[in-house]
């Protein structure tokens, strides 16, 4: 075969054409296969709930997010589990399932409730939007939400010590996250939300459960505790005021 000046006979040319065409339509389409680190940002970001008025909050808000999001409508809806149409073949469209799982109970012995969703779609060179942002995007959204629902922090009460108002959980990856906080709680009306990622309180450094803990075992009614968390990759410090016994 004829070569051209860069050296390449008329296949190679075809082949170099559809590598091109096949990169440009991933970027486009987003399409990547998922990390570890991507994942473990999806559990560590994922919806938890506590009480019944706060996991009915976040199941409506799963489902709203499914119906304003997903390409289809929404085809099974239970207590505890929310799934949309299969797509056609060849869809960037997504769809969606959502899973409400009991993870063990609370100290106040409420069941943990995890809320998890799965996005897919049948195009082969990936979805639109993508599966990470989309999932990144329900993590965020059904977190936000907020039960307004004072008998939470009721729960937490009691004479022995004072009480914070949020959940929180600790991962692998050296970080205590708020996970859920009580309506009306001090940790609510100082300004602290779910997904905050606990970095100090007072002047502990808090990297892992036990820190938590630590940081917490003398605290005192009446007392106001510095809290210094990072939020949209940045530090906030709230002044939480403990209420008086």
């Amino acid at each position: 075969m004829d070569k051209n000046m860069f050296g390449l006979n008329h296949l190679n040319k075809l082949h170099l054409l559809f590598f091109l065409l096949l990169s440009h339509s991933l970027i486009l389409s987003g399409c990547a296969t998922v990390s570890i680190e991507q994942k473990q940002i999806w559990r560590e970001t994922g919806p938890v709930c506590f009480t019944k008025p706060d996991c009915d909050a976040k199941w409506a808000a799963a489902r709203n997010w499914v119906q304003e999001n997903s390409g289809y409508r929404i085809e099974t809806y239970s207590d505890n589990l929310i799934e949309t149409y299969h797509p056609p073949d060849a869809s960037p469209k997504i769809a969606a399932r959502v899973s409400k799982t009991p993870d063990g109970t609370s100290s106040e012995g409420n069941q943990i409730n995890i809320i998890e969703i799965k996005v897919w779609c049948t195009k082969t060179l990936g979805c639109i939007p993508t599966v990470d942002e989309s999932v990144l995007k329900f993590n965020q959204y059904v977190s936000s939400v907020q039960a307004n629902d004072e008998t939470c922090y009721k729960q937490m009460i009691n004479d022995i010590k004072p009480k914070l108002g949020f959940y929180s959980g600790c991962f692998d990856t050296n970080k205590c996250i708020i996970k859920s906080i009580c309506y009306g709680s001090p940790s609510y009306q100082a300004g602290l939300r779910p997904n905050d990622i606990l970095y100090k309180i007072n002047d502990t450094l808090i990297t892992e459960h036990s820190d938590l803990s630590s940081s917490l075992s003398n605290i005192k009614f009446g007392e106001t505790l510095s809290i210094q968390v990072t939020r949209d990759n940045a530090n906030q410090t709230y002044r939480v005021k403990l209420p008086s016994k």
